[in-house]
């Protein structure tokens, strides 16, 4: 059994995004705070790979406020409870790590939100809707195997779909951010959380190795990204087919810290009349 209690002043914010356009006029922030209360039953198959089912259910109360840059005119939603529960199972899993070298992963998962107050919000004249209900249903499988001694590969597949969806509930990608939420959707060059996708296929393919020999401080790693993706009405892209390439330095300076620093190029994110994002990040791990 658990419990648990989420919040903050801005995690419900909104960004929103137009064909590679970042509209700060339209995006605000959101403060809020939840509990939820969960079940895990769990057994061990052969003695070594985890199978575990969760049952959880919890509620939030969303409050939003006006960014420096939204529209003066602009109506924020209106607050509102956030009710959800979510079913689903776990064989296996991906430590939560910047580096890990060995995973085996298939989970599959589906999710229901309820939100009490659903009234219209935006500019006059060019109002959002909201829905009430929600529905979304996801799977994932990680594969992560060492290779060739010190070497690294990785591939997730990760692909979901959704009913009766908004821009505040339907799935977002973008960006290559490991932790930014449970159930990140990485592709490089791309905005975080640009992409609004009512259902998808993602894969993420990575290969990483030494720069030095028989040393794996420092390391190389190659990534490639392609998404399938049915779009929010009104948020469409120019491509259906999204396809991101990664290249990231990583250093392990102590037995316990960890840099990374990437760059991130979007074959089919639209920008400046053509196509071709661009992204700089980077990652600190200290492992306690």
């Amino acid at each position: 059994m658990g419990f648990g209690l989420s919040g903050g002043l801005f995690p419900y914010g909104f960004d929103d995004f137009q064909e590679g356009r970042y509209l700060p006029r339209h995006s605000f922030s959101g403060s809020g705070g939840g509990f939820h209360l969960a079940y895990y039953p769990h057994v061990e198959l052969a003695d070594s790979l985890p199978l575990q089912g969760q049952l959880r259910l919890g509620a939030t109360f969303v409050g939003y406020d006006k960014g420096a840059d939204t529209a003066s005119g602009f109506q924020l939603p209106q607050e509102t409870p956030l009710y959800f529960g979510r079913v689903g199972v776990r064989l296996g899993g991906r430590p939560p790590e910047l580096l890990p070298t060995v995973a085996l992963g298939l989970s599959l998962w589906y999710e229901a939100r309820y939100r009490q107050h659903a009234d219209p919000y935006g500019l006059p004249g060019a109002q959002d809707s909201l829905d009430h209900w929600t529905d979304r249903a996801w799977g994932r499988l990680d594969v992560i195997a060492t290779v060739a001694e010190t070497h690294t590969l990785s591939l997730t597949v990760t692909a979901g779909t959704s009913t009766r969806t908004d821009k505040l509930s339907t799935f977002r990608m973008g960006a290559a951010l490991p932790f930014r939420s449970e159930f990140p959707l990485n592709l490089h060059g791309y905005f975080s959380d640009e992409i609004f996708a009512e259902s998808f296929a993602l894969v993420n393919a990575a290969y990483r190795f030494p720069l030095l020999p028989r040393s794996d401080r420092v390391q190389l790693q190659f990534s490639a990204d392609v998404a399938r993706v049915e779009y929010l009405r009104g948020r469409e892209l120019p491509r259906s087919t999204l396809r991101g390439l990664g290249v990231d330095l990583t250093a392990r300076l102590t037995s316990r810290l960890s840099v990374v620093l990437g760059f991130g190029y979007g074959l089919d994110a639209p920008r400046r009349g053509g196509f071709g994002g661009e992204e700089l990040g980077g990652e600190i791990e200290w492992k306690f």
